[in-house]
Parts: C-alpha cells; sequence; structure tokens
C-alpha cells in the first residue's frame, strides 16, 4: 500500500502537473485568440476604411468622368462653331470678292462714260463753235 500510495502520489503530481502545462497552454491559446480577434477588429476597421475610401475613390471617378464628358461635349460645341464662323468667313470672303468685281466693272463703266462725256464736250464745243461762227455777232447766245 505505500507503493500504491507513492504511486498514486506520482500519478497525482504528473496529472497536477499535466494540468498546470494544460492550463497554461490554454492560458496562451486565450491569450492568442484575444490578440487574434483584436487584430481581425483593427484588420475589420482597415477593411471597413478602405472600403470606404473605395467608394469615395469611385465617386470622384464618377465625377471626373462627368466632367470629362462634359468638357468633350463643350470642345465638340466649340469645334462647331469654329466651322460654322469659318464657313461664314469664307461666305463673307466671297462676297466681298464679287462686289469688288463689281466695282471693278463699276470704275471701268464710269471711266468709259467720263471719256464718252468728254468725247461729248468735245463735240458740243464744235457744235457751239460753228453755230457761232455762222450767225451774225449780235444774235449769238452765250452758254
Amino acid at each position: 500500500m505505500v507503493m500504491k500510495r507513492a504511486e498514486l502520489r506520482a500519478v497525482t503530481a504528473r496529472a497536477n502537473e499535466t494540468s498546470t502545462h494544460l492550463l497554461q497552454a490554454a492560458n496562451e491559446e486565450v491569450i492568442n485568440s484575444q490578440s487574434i480577434d483584436n487584430e481581425l477588429g483593427e484588420q475589420d476597421v482597415a477593411t471597413d476604411a478602405m472600403a470606404v475610401s473605395a467608394e469615395e475613390m469611385l465617386a470622384s471617378i464618377d465625377e471626373v468622368s462627368k466632367q470629362a464628358k462634359q468638357s468633350s461635349e463643350f470642345a465638340n460645341d466649340a469645334q462647331s462653331k469654329a466651322q460654322e464662323g469659318t464657313q461664314t468667313i469664307d461666305e463673307a470672303v466671297e462676297t466681298v470678292r464679287v462686289l469688288s468685281q463689281h466695282l471693278d466693272s463699276s470704275k471701268t463703266a464710269l471711266e468709259q462714260l467720263y471719256a464718252d462725256v468728254d468725247g461729248i464736250e468735245t463735240i458740243l464745243e464744235m457744235i457751239q463753235g460753228n453755230c457761232r461762227a455762222n450767225k451774225p455777232i449780235g444774235t449769238q447766245r452765250r452758254y
């Protein structure tokens, strides 16, 4: 019986030692679990922050996209207006060219008219000179 008590004490001591080791291991696991839980919580917060940032970036991208589209529309409108302006200028240039041709033609016609008037004046002066020469001196009229 003494032996059995000694064996029982040894077994109890080992069981106690094993339970102590198990308790320490369990405590370490609890600490590890708490650490993992804390890290997961931090990771969850970081993930939420990333999600919020991603949503904000998407909103910014949408806004930039809208502004780029609007800028493109403005550029297209400006190009259209520039083409219309160019066409208007081309039409105005053509109108001025035609007017210039008409003015040149009018100038030529006026120059011819002045030459004809000069010729008519010369003829009238000759006629007046002949009429004076054929009339008696007191009957000549002055013009």
